[in-house]
């Protein structure tokens, strides 16, 4: 027998049948099953179809013509829009029944939201009253009652009042603080009460792909009295997301009124659809995550975001200062066009930074950013330890990587000849060095290396040995999980995770990945199971820029970079998943590094940029690496792998395994964050300070 699923039907309602009448009603279907699973290889049920599509999430219409028997239009948990359908409901005291009350329950808050009316009006009268006096005297010394889904920490209390500050001023502002500090909740919060106390809405929240649901886990447990519709996914499903949560009456009519108090926008359904919000809609907030983003004036997001009739922009970001000056002049003229106008006028002037400058680009800064740091907020964090681990290449290593560089030698030297080449010449560089970053991850990454072993036991050992960091990763994963250490590896490269799942899968350490191909329903369903408190998976393999943005894995004690990304920030922003608000135990950041090796400089690079981290410093480019910066990195290490001298390699044997997974000496870094510089000059943060305290 088969299970099938019925067109048209959900996942609740799944039949057995025999494939015999499967093949007559639908042969297609079956050919496609049997090419995908073959011919004895049925996985187990409960992982074709998950738990969760048998939930109700969001109910999008209700049919009450039959009084006997009512019918819900559903969507499911995990899954998107395009597959809802016509459901009854479940039965009372079935494990689905609660679920799809608060589903219910959600719908019938949807259905009692009236259009905005005359919302620009009521906002400026609202600011107008509050400015009548200093905000110090309606300031929010506790957590507002309206706000029940938890408890605000010190500093994001401090933060809604900052917000609230912000905008009874009508000042636009940027939302900075480290990564792990929940700007997310802050910002639903300020949000939330602006709607309960005002009556002030839409809001329009604009978030990166990974982050999106859980933006909405976040609206669902700080404001559950607010109508919150997620748009994203295919055409299809934002269709019905238009039509049934969004507006009212015909959702492609030009006259058409907006009946929810937000909507979560990605990136990519902000660039498809701008069209349907931007003459209608007036958004008394707009909210940009990852604002880093807008870096570009002349991008796509930037212009359609700029077509949206916005009164008030909240930009978040984790690494506000990883920009260049122009970059950061950018970002600043989509949150006040009107002060910063002159982007060449003002990159020319704050193009080479000295004390004075800094200062003065600072003082115009900080009336738009608040920025605390995991230090100074959290001051319950357990404390993190990161170790850079030097490793040697293995001698298939040293081959292979000395192999690109002869192959490539005549090529770069041609190309390095004139200035009309010098296009050429870099993207010759960048090409050689992605294929040293292949071998120091592992040479099984360049084609045809691998050689042909007699058995599986032959394979399995032959891909350990090839790779200096595989070794180490080899000898530390019994020693972490006899331990109770659960760990996230980051690697800047999809091919790289290939290889460490091929890995673990023979040694039967249970794991999940994510990465940039991963789908919304595949990156929930990991990070859930990751997360879950009886969860057995030991591992998560995540790609750098992919895992590292927004997401909370704080369930992980054991951080290991497998190769740095060329933007410092980047590697931060992994190492934030774990280390974060709700990690309870001691934090151990491994970082590869291969000696004598492209690596090695690309560190080093990396620690310059970093020097004034805290600063708005030229060269911190997110694309990375000047053509300077990648001939020396290229050039860095090759003399002594020429020479063939291997009485510097690295071995570690299992006390020196022990040694560096020891945490008992993990102390807190209590160096100030802004202490001097090497200069003798104080570094400067934007941090926060009562503003209004001294107001009028």
């Amino acid at each position: 027998e088969l299970l099938v699923k019925w067109a048209g039907m959900s996942y609740r309602h799944l039949s057995w049948l025999p494939a015999e009448w499967v093949r007559r009603i639908n042969p297609v279907a079956l050919s496609m099953f049997g090419t995908k699973y073959g011919v004895n290889e049925f996985p187990p049920e409960e992982e074709i179809v998950l738990r969760d599509w048998l939930f109700v999430d969001r109910i999008l219409d209700i049919d009450f013509t039959s009084s006997s028997n009512k019918r819900i239009f559903a969507k499911y948990r995990g899954l998107p829009y395009d597959e809802a359908c016509w459901d009854t409901i479940p039965e009372e005291g079935s494990e689905h029944f609660p679920v799809y009350k608060e589903a219910l329950r959600r719908y019938y808050i949807g259905q009692k939201v009236k259009p905005p009316s005359k919302m620009k009006i009521r906002v400026e009268e609202v600011r107008r009253v509050a400015t009548k006096e200093s905000y110090s005297k309606h300031e929010l010394k506790k957590q507002p009652d309206i706000i029940k889904g938890g408890t605000l920490m010190p500093h994001q209390l401090d933060g809604l009042n900052w917000m609230l500050y912000q905008w009874e001023r009508s000042q636009p502002c940027i939302l900075a603080d480290d990564m792990g500090l929940g700007k997310t909740i802050q910002v639903v919060a300020f949000l939330y009460y602006l709607l309960k106390k005002f009556g002030i809405y839409p809001f329009v929240v604009v978030v990166p792909n990974s982050t999106s649901e859980n933006w909405l886990r976040e609206f669902n447990k700080w404001a559950p009295e607010m109508s919150v519709v997620p748009y994203y996914g295919s055409a299809k499903s934002r269709e019905l997301a238009r039509k049934h949560e969004i507006f009212s009456g015909n959702p492609h009519s030009a006259n058409r009124e907006i009946c929810c108090h937000a909507v979560i926008m990605t990136y990519e359904s902000a660039l498809s659809d701008a069209q349907y919000f931007k003459k209608s809609v007036f958004w008394p907030n707009l909210i940009v995550d990852e604002a880093h983003r807008l870096k570009n004036n002349a991008s796509l997001l930037f212009r359609k975001l700029n077509t949206l009739n916005t009164d008030h922009p909240v930009l978040l970001t984790g690494t506000p200062l990883q920009n260049n000056i122009r970059e950061l002049m950018n970002i600043m003229n989509f949150v006040d066009p009107s002060k910063f106008q002159h982007l060449k006028e003002l990159e020319e002037k704050y193009g080479e930074l000295s004390h004075d400058t800094i200062q003065e680009l600072h003082e115009q800064l900080k009336p738009y950013f608040l920025r605390r740091t995991k230090k100074t907020a959290l001051k319950e964090l357990p404390p993190k330890s990161e170790i850079i681990v030097p490793v040697s290449m293995t001698s298939l290593q040293k081959e292979v990587y000395k192999q690109i560089l002869s192959q490539n030698i005549k090529s770069f030297k041609e190309y390095s000849v004139g200035t009309k080449q010098a296009n050429g010449s870099t993207r010759v560089s960048r090409n050689i060095l992605m294929d040293l970053r292949k071998v120091l991850n592992h040479p099984y990454l360049i084609e045809d290396v691998e050689v042909h072993q007699p058995d599986q036991e032959s394979v399995h050992r032959a891909l350990i040995d090839a790779c200096g960091k595989l070794r180490i990763l080899h000898q530390m994963l019994p020693k972490l999980k006899r331990d109770g250490h659960r760990i996230l590896i980051f690697s800047t490269l999809r091919l790289t995770l290939d290889v460490l799942e091929d890995y673990l899968k023979v040694e039967q350490h249970t794991y999940r990945r994510l990465d940039g191909s991963c789908s919304q329903l595949e990156k929930i369903s990991a990070i859930d199971a990751f997360n879950s408190p009886d969860s057995d998976v030991f591992i998560f393999l995540l790609s750098t820029r992919a895992g590292g943005v927004g997401i909370n894995l704080a369930t992980a004690d054991t951080v290991i970079v497998w190769d740095p990304d060329a933007n410092p920030h980047a590697d931060m922003q992994a190492i934030g998943r774990a280390y974060r608000f709700g990690q309870k135990n001691p934090v151990l950041v491994l970082k590869f590094m291969t000696r004598l090796s492209a690596e090695e400089k690309i560190m080093h690079v990396a620690k310059k940029k970093m020097v004034l981290d805290h600063l708005v410093v030229e060269k911190m480019d997110d694309d990375d690496l000047e053509s300077n910066d990648i001939e020396s990195i290229l050039k860095y290490g090759s003399k002594a792998l020429f020479e063939g001298d291997n009485s510097k390699d690295i071995v570690y044997d299992s006390a020196a395994i022990d040694k560096l997974l020891d945490r008992s000496k993990i102390v807190k870094d209590n160096s100030d964050e802004n202490a001097d510089g090497e200069d003798g000059e104080k570094t400067l943060s934007f941090s926060f300070g009562k503003v209004w305290s001294s107001s009028t």
